[in-house]
């Protein structure tokens, strides 16, 4: 990974990630951050990750809006769920470092979307399924890349887009990928769309707690927990695609390159992880859908 030596430099790498139009702000969140916190620029700045983590820490402090009755984010995604005798308990956390990593490497090799389709940091060993939850939640169905927007000004962070169903109508205004906007701006929207696809409320919450407790422990059945967070996630992707697919929302040309990039990701977590997946654990990838599916046709 190329050092960054200087706050500006970081800059010139981060900011394409985000819409041109808020970048300014964003600039002015992080010289804010860096002296609330007491930084040292010349620490900070030799690794750009610590600058995402920034962005997606609040400049309200989060323990006074959790006394305040607010579930809200506690550091790029976390999110608190209670306070304990033991202080405050979150989950998110291993998801989250991956993830922020992967979007450092993007933003630093500038090779904004062929790097989630390649495990080039199989050192983490969670790298390969983390950048499967990326491809699984992103919102471009066009012949648009994430390089193109980059290069239009437009980022894959904060920009969003309008969903249209066949007639024309909105159906919802999103982000490019609703994972990455989490990691830096939302993580409950991550969740709320994560369940939303599952067709199970806790759906996100337990997809966490199973890489926190596996990045926490040396489980003998971490490839069995893999297996089941692999399913998890797929089972959501299909469900997603069908809905919308339902309403008109999605080309078919593109539902199928859709699937294309899934299948990719998908086949990179099973070679690394050495998971067979067989008939029964594909009927489980489709049980959100077929809960869709009565749904839409009473």
């Amino acid at each position: 990974m190329k050092k960054i030596d200087n706050f500006k430099e970081s800059l010139n790498f981060l900011l394409p990630l985000f819409n041109k139009d808020s970048r300014y702000q964003i600039e002015e969140k992080l010289k804010r951050q860096l002296t609330k916190e007491k930084y040292n620029l010349k620490d900070i700045n030799q690794n750009i990750n610590e600058l995402i983590h920034l962005l997606g820490k609040s400049e309200i402090d989060f323990f006074e809006m959790y006394e305040k009755g607010s579930k809200e984010l506690v550091f790029s995604g976390l999110i608190i769920e209670e306070k304990t005798s033991l202080g405050y308990s979150y989950y998110g956390e291993t998801i989250n470092e991956i993830g922020i990593s992967i979007l450092s490497e993007m933003a630093i090799s500038q090779n904004y979307e062929t790097i989630i389709y390649k495990n080039q940091n199989n050192d983490n060993y969670f790298d390969p399924i983390v950048k499967l939850i990326i491809v699984a939640m992103n919102n471009l169905f066009s012949d648009k890349s994430y390089n193109d927007l980059i290069k239009e000004e437009k980022g894959i962070i904060n920009y969003k887009i309008n969903l249209l169903t066949s007639s024309k109508h909105l159906f919802q205004t999103v982000p490019i990928n609703d994972f990455l906007y989490g990691l830096v701006i939302d993580g409950l929207y991550t969740e709320k769309q994560y369940d939303r696809y599952s067709n199970k409320i806790g759906s996100y919450k337990e997809l966490c707690e199973k890489f926190d407790k596996l990045a926490n422990n040396s489980n003998k059945d971490k490839a069995k927990i893999i297996k089941e967070q692999l399913i998890s996630i797929t089972n959501m992707f299909n469900n997603k695609i069908y809905y919308l697919s339902s309403y008109g929302i999605i080309e078919k040309k593109y539902i199928n390159k859709a699937y294309d990039k899934f299948n990719i990701a998908f086949k990179n977590v099973l070679d690394f992880y050495k998971i067979n997946f067989d008939e029964d654990d594909y009927q489980l990838t489709l049980k959100a859908v077929n809960k869709t599916k009565k749904r839409l046709n009473k």
